[in-house]
């Protein structure tokens, strides 16, 4: 859809638009002569832009909760393999020393 084929609400709409600026478009200017015709289907226009706004907004947020989980994820990724080095690191001075042990107690 061009933006010249854009109903006067649609045309205020940014992918940004949040929820307390929906609030500040104005309705869709009504005649007088069609207003009782015309007003369940502009009724029904205006609630599918809101629906829109509405979807919009929650799929950003769930764009950023996915965002923060994956960057937990990673933290945690980055903690465990350091854990797993320590304990790599452990395991061998362990080894060495029953190697010792082991050898001074055979001399």
């Amino acid at each position: 859809m061009s933006s010249s084929e854009l109903n006067p609400i649609e045309s205020q709409l940014t992918n940004n638009t949040t929820t307390a600026e929906i609030h500040e478009i104005p309705s869709l200017p009504r005649s007088e002569s069609n207003v009782s015709t015309n007003a369940g289907s502009e009724f029904r226009e205006e609630q599918r832009i809101l629906r829109m706004i509405s979807n919009r907004e929650l799929a950003r947020r769930s764009r950023q909760r996915k965002m923060r989980h994956l960057e937990e994820l990673r933290e945690e990724l980055n903690r465990l393999r350091l854990e797993n080095q320590h304990l790599k690191n452990r395991l061998t001075w362990l080894v060495y020393q029953c190697r010792i042990q082991g050898h001074s107690k055979h001399i």
